[in-house]
């Protein structure tokens, strides 16, 4: 996750990022590239859910957001359980929706400072999300947004079992085997 998000904060540039303020900035060539970049970025990447970019406001407990994958999709491509209806889960956030950090630490504390992933699982209102995240600089060297990663718990903790499952077995049948050598070498002794 943190190679991901590390790679992705250098497709972005912090001075561009800083000129989107206004819903009417949504209309722009450069906001469209943003949100294709941040979609590319999910759907190239099968286990991450949201790909999103926000910034900082005068309230040091809220971000803002600039850009998600889905802010420029339309209404049906959001309804991801096709009821016809968009719940609040599954309305894409757009350029200037806030957002409150009191409860994401490594988001309020790091996030801005260097490539980070949280520390345990936290929910929202979008599910049990496992993120991470990486600073976007403008020319200056400033810090002018934050990248987001998110993967679903759900994805995380398949994939964790798929890894663990074959290594457990592994480790069984090698001590399986060690305890068999060893009981071998005990009977070639003791004969």
């Amino acid at each position: 996750m943190l190679a991901i998000v590390m790679t992705a904060a250098l497709q972005f540039d912090g001075d561009e990022l800083l000129e989107f303020r206004s819903e009417a900035d949504m209309g722009s060539d450069g906001y469209r590239r943003v949100v294709e970049n941040l979609r590319s970025i999910r759907d190239t990447n099968e286990n991450i859910k949201y790909a999103y970019i926000m910034r900082r406001t005068d309230d040091p407990s809220t971000l803002e957001f600039i850009a998600d994958a889905m802010s420029l999709a339309p209404e049906d491509e959001m309804d991801e359980d096709g009821d016809g209806i968009l719940s609040d889960e599954e309305i894409a956030p757009i350029l200037g929706d806030t957002y409150p950090i009191d409860e994401y630490p490594v988001l309020r504390d790091e996030a801005f400072y260097h490539p980070s992933v949280d520390n345990e699982l936290l929910p929202d209102q979008w599910g049990l999300m496992m993120a991470s995240y990486a600073p976007i600089y403008d020319r200056n060297g400033n810090v002018a947004a934050v990248i987001g990663t998110d993967v679903v718990v759900d994805d995380f903790q398949r994939q964790t079992q798929a890894t663990l499952l074959p290594f457990m077995l592994f480790i069984f049948a090698l001590i399986l085997l060690l305890t068999l050598l060893t009981l071998v070498i005990f009977r070639y002794q003791s004969e």
